[in-house]
C-alpha cells in the first residue's frame, strides 16, 4: 500500500529496487552454504556442495528468483544503475568459501579467486539455463569434474585397490 511515487523517492530506478531485494537474498544463501559446509569434512564433499549450490540450488531457488536479477542486469545500461560492488562482494565471499573448502595443500587465494570468478560466470549461465530448461539445467558431471580439478582425484581405498589386484 505504497504509492509508486513514494517508492521512487527511495529508489531511483527499478534496477535499484531489484538490487535491494537480490543482494540480501544472495548473501543469506551464501550464509546458509557456509553453515552447511561446517558439517562436511571431505574437501571433495565441501567443493561439491559449493558448486552444487551455485549451479543448481540458487538458480532454482525461490521460483528462479536469480533469473529476474540476471535478466535485469543483462539489459541495463551500465551507466544507469549497474553496481559492480555486488559482484565484487560476491566474488570475495565465494573466494573465501572456496579457500575454506579446498584441501590445505591446494589453498591459494589467487587461484581460488579465479575459480570463484569462473564459478560465478557459470552461475549466470546456469540461471539462464534454468529459465530456458527448468528440468535439465544442473550438470552433476561438470560439478564432479571441477571437484576433481580443485581437490585432486579421490584416493582409492586399500580395500578397493586390493580387490582390483586380485
Amino acid at each position: 500500500k505504497v504509492s509508486t511515487a513514494n517508492v521512487y523517492s527511495y529508489f531511483p530506478s527499478k534496477i535499484h529496487i531489484l538490487y535491494a531485494l537480490y543482494e540480501p537474498w544472495l548473501f543469506e544463501r551464501l550464509d546458509e552454504l557456509e553453515t552447511s559446509l561446517k558439517r562436511l569434512k571431505s574437501p571433495h564433499a565441501r567443493i561439491y556442495r559449493v558448486l552444487h549450490t551455485l549451479w543448481c540450488d540458487l538458480p532454482a531457488g525461490d521460483n528462479a528468483f536469480a533469473n529476474n536479477f540476471i535478466q535485469a542486469i543483462a539489459t541495463t545500461d551500465p551507466g544507469k544503475g549497474y553496481r559492480p560492488e555486488l559482484l565484487r562482494s560476491a566474488l570475495a565471499r565465494v573466494t573465501g568459501i572456496l579457500l575454506d573448502a579446498l584441501p590445505q595443500e591446494r589453498r591459494n587465494r589467487a587461484t581460488a579467486s579465479r575459480v570463484a570468478n569462473v564459478a560465478l560466470m557459470a552461475f549466470d549461465g546456469y540461471v539462464i539455463g534454468r529459465h530456458l530448461n527448468p528440468r535439465g539445467s544442473c550438470d552433476h558431471g561438470t560439478i564432479n569434474l571441477f571437484v576433481e580439478l580443485l581437490a585432486g582425484a579421490r584416493k582409492k581405498s586399500k580395500t578397493k585397490t586390493s580387490r582390483r589386484n586380485n
